[in-house]
């Protein structure tokens, strides 16, 4: 199946689990199948080399910049300004003309912040990969806020994305979830029925447990920070949950590892002294995953799978995550994850594992089983393989009535 992507960032470097999974879809796609459309920051390098092996050619554009006049206007638009920021009419006419001259199949729309080009689609198969669910975000995000002021203001967010979301992936012919209860929610936000899951994946290959001695005191925080669901997890581990493991075991120490880190969480963590660390980015995050005693991941807000949970899951490294962190992920807390909602729950938990070496053992056997099981290379291939065959038929039909 001929197929135009068009994602609002690169597949390469893989850093994220975004990143990671189109990566790795498009190879399952086959390299002479693929054309891509995608954005890039201005001073972000063009891996061409790597593009080259996993697509026949492809088209990088930088992110247009929002105006103020364009800022301010959006106060008045149904559209979240997230998604008009990535709006480029040379990047729509360009779409338009590949679709046509390339005899393309089907796009696939890799964001919700590439669907107004979806009005640019005339001859071909569309189909919406929900990495997230924007609505649950924003609104988890609402959730989250403190104060009456921003509380109000995001849950306006949260009602324009809940308004622009539903409406438009309805205009999709398929939708594509990251798990069955994302798949349920987008059924119940559509009505559709057009959807399949197709998993997020790690390289169980190069993300090997490493048998090496552990330090049970040495706990992991990974993920990219300026992404807000992630420095907001950081700093409610730091304030909330940090102060009783400090008091409970003396020796507990915990490493930062991702780009972006704010004023604020670099104060946060600078008063713990030699306990915290903020490592940034960092070439090769397995040698930190096999010395350490667990991961966490506090997570409040955001929605999807957390890729940083299968890496970690694919190491043996045990992990102690909220709820809303590892939803999603087919996962039983006790036997290959442990699931704390509240500061008190995590130190109970991060004690077990301190003082249990039989559970640890057990979570990083059926942690590395469930990933190799559900979430490897291999799984992602044959699950678009299936998926493929699935609306084969319907490409000639649509083809057809336009």
């Amino acid at each position: 199946m001929k197929t135009l992507v068009l994602a609002p960032f690169l597949p390469f470097p893989e850093d994220m689990g975004m990143r990671i999974k189109l990566a790795k879809l498009m190879m399952a796609m086959g390299r002479e199948n693929v054309f891509l459309l995608a954005f890039r920051e201005e001073r972000e390098r063009i891996p061409e080399e790597e593009l080259k092996k996993i697509c026949s050619d492809f088209w990088i554009f930088p992110r247009p910049q929002i105006t103020r006049c364009q800022f301010w206007s959006n106060h008045f638009s149904l559209k979240p300004l997230l998604v008009s920021r990535f709006f480029s009419p040379e990047a729509a006419r360009t779409v338009s003309f590949l679709v046509e001259t390339k005899e393309i199949e089907a796009v696939l729309f890799e964001s919700l912040l590439m669907a107004p080009y979806l009005n640019y689609i005339k001859r071909a198969i569309t189909i919406y990969h929900a990495h997230n669910i924007e609505t649950i975000r924003a609104k988890r995000r609402a959730h989250q806020a403190f104060s009456f002021g921003p509380k109000i203001y995001y849950y306006l967010i949260a009602w324009r994305f809940n308004f622009y979301e539903t409406r438009t992936l309805k205009k999709f012919d398929y939708l594509l979830a990251c798990s069955s209860l994302d798949k349920a929610i987008l059924e119940q936000m559509t009505g559709k029925k057009e959807i399949f899951v197709l998993p997020n994946i790690i390289d169980t290959d190069f993300f090997r447990p490493i048998h090496q001695a552990r330090d049970p005191y040495l706990l992991i925080f990974l993920g990219t920070l300026w992404y807000q669901p992630n420095e907001e997890a950081a700093i409610y581990f730091l304030q909330e949950i940090l102060p009783l493991l400090a008091r409970s075991f003396p020796a507990i120490r915990l490493e930062i590892i991702g780009e972006g880190a704010s004023p604020r969480l670099i104060h946060l963590a600078a008063k713990w002294g030699h306990r915290v660390k903020i490592l940034g980015k960092v070439e090769d995050i397995r040698p930190y995953l096999a010395r350490a005693g667990a991961l966490v991941a506090p997570i409040l807000s955001g929605s999807g799978t957390r890729t940083k949970i299968l890496t970690a899951l694919a190491m043996e490294l045990p992990v102690i995550s909220t709820s809303i962190g590892c939803e999603g992920l087919e996962v039983e807390d006790g036997q290959n994850i442990l699931v704390a909602d509240k500061p008190i729950e995590f130190r109970e938990k991060i004690g077990q594992l301190i003082s249990d070496p039989e559970l640890r053992e057990r979570l990083a056997r059926n942690g590395r089983t469930l990933v190799e099981k559900n979430h490897s290379p291999q799984i992602l291939q044959k699950s678009w393989l299936e998926i493929q065959q699935q609306i084969g038929g319907e490409m000639g039909k649509k083809i057809k009535r336009n």
